[in-house]
């Protein structure tokens, strides 16, 4: 298939965070698969400045990538008109065309031009909420307007929207996006993105931590990503643990200084390292140092960043917490509700559905053929397994995907079957 990715920022403008690692995974990805994949993408390099990737061209693993010049950025909107002239131009030559966030001129852009009906899908990348921790009311309301004036459209026209989870794909109905379009597909990772790691010690070399501890957040140094919550904890962690390191690793995005200012005032300046942006081959290091890693963001859709940080056990490890006596999720709600300042009932209704199929009342942790052992910590524990041939499994999912593709059931249930021994499906 001839494939158009249509997006904000693409590779090597990775310090725009998660959005671009996705599309960049994707692309490669369906061009490994014999795909033709083509990306138009603005020019900007940098989330904190305006410097511009300096080429308007260039082949990235088979995928045909065209860089077009940003004539303004203002509230999020990269505006490129000769990207809108390419898209009139040549639309028309491709099968497919997948958008990437949502309120962009980029989209808009294609959801103008498109007369040919190309068929299209949109992949949010968390960006349904109108507010966030931290925005200007003139923010809001921009997005408000956009959302009532042109996004409903812009979706329903799509003939899938992917949203990152069940709660995305929530917001998006409630937006008025037919139920039927909507897909969930969560972000996934490369295992060969994890391998010929340097070794560890090698970030805490470089950025000279002395610490045996170190407590690591990536990310962009942006306010609505939980930092100053995660600075005030760690001033009141650090009375009790000096072996300790917070080490905030990002491009700045518009918070940096009030960061500093927060560390500055705490007197955490020995213990809070700002290391800027890092390379690809940093930020694996880095996970490979952390004693744990923290995303403190409450306004997120389904983030890179913990599922980066769970690949890099030792060997793949499984752990058990022993979270103490169960909560009930009637509490849980009531108390999520009252925290936003809102009322049971009178703002927001709690609504029992009962069992719907494949929810359990009971989740077992473990399966029959995996043990639990203890670790020096006495609330976590080790879960025994087997160990995953990644090389089998990787081929053995794209010989599901083929199955899929066919449309052949019957051989896609066996192929689970075979692949999850100890699940029954019905």
């Amino acid at each position: 298939m001839n494939i158009l990715q249509i997006t904000k920022y693409y590779y090597p403008a990775m310090t725009f965070g998660g959005p671009v690692r996705c599309t960049y995974n994707l692309s490669s990805y369906l061009a490994k698969r014999g795909h033709n994949v083509t990306v138009y993408a603005t020019d900007a390099l940098y989330i904190n400045n305006s410097t511009r990737i300096g080429i308007k061209q260039q082949i990235i693993g088979n995928v045909k990538v065209f860089y077009f010049p940003t004539l303004t950025r203002s509230y999020g909107f990269f505006v490129t008109p000769q990207m809108f002239a390419a898209l009139q131009k040549n639309l028309g030559n491709f099968d497919i065309v997948h958008l990437h966030e949502y309120r962009t001129f980029q989209n808009l852009s294609y959801f103008f031009l498109n007369a040919s009906k190309i068929p299209s899908v949109i992949t949010l990348h968390g960006q349904l909420f109108t507010a966030y921790v931290g925005d200007h009311v003139d923010s809001i309301a921009l997005r408000t307007a956009f959302d009532s004036l042109l996004g409903r459209r812009m979706l329903n026209r799509s003939k899938r929207v992917l949203a990152l989870t069940e709660s995305e794909a929530k917001k998006c109905i409630k937006l008025g996006v037919h139920s039927n379009k909507v897909i969930v597909v969560p972000n996934g990772v490369d295992p060969d993105d994890f391998s010929n790691l340097l070794p560890k010690g090698e970030f805490k070399k470089q950025f000279h931590i002395v610490n045996e501890k170190m407590i690591l957040y990536v990310g962009r140094i942006n306010r609505r990503k939980g930092i100053d919550v995660l600075i005030k904890a760690c001033s009141k962690l650090f009375n009790h643990k000096r072996d300790t390191t917070l080490v905030i690793a990002g491009a700045d995005d518009g918070f940096l200084t009030e960061a500093r200012l927060m560390v500055k005032c705490l007197g955490l300046e020995s213990s809070v390292i700002f290391t800027g942006g890092l390379t690809r081959k940093q930020i694996l290091a880095a996970y490979n140092d952390a004693s744990i890693v923290v995303y403190a963001g409450i306004q997120e859709g389904f983030p890179l960043v913990p599922l980066e940080a769970g690949i890099m056990g030792k060997g793949g490890e499984i752990f058990v917490l022993d979270m103490g006596e169960p909560v009930k999720i009637i509490d849980l709600a009531k108390d999520m509700i009252r925290l936003m300042g809102l009322k049971v009932g009178e703002d927001i209704d709690i609504v029992y559905t009962g069992l719907r199929p494949g929810e359990k009342i009971h989740e077992e942790l473990v399966s029959h053929s995996e043990e639990i052992e203890k670790t020096p910590h006495e609330k976590i524990m080790l879960v025994k397994t087997s160990s995953v041939n990644w090389q089998s499994f990787r081929e053995k999912i794209d010989e599901l995907l083929g199955d899929m593709d066919a449309l052949d059931l019957e051989r896609t249930r066996n192929m689970l079957t075979s692949m999850i021994a100890e699940n029954e499906l019905n």
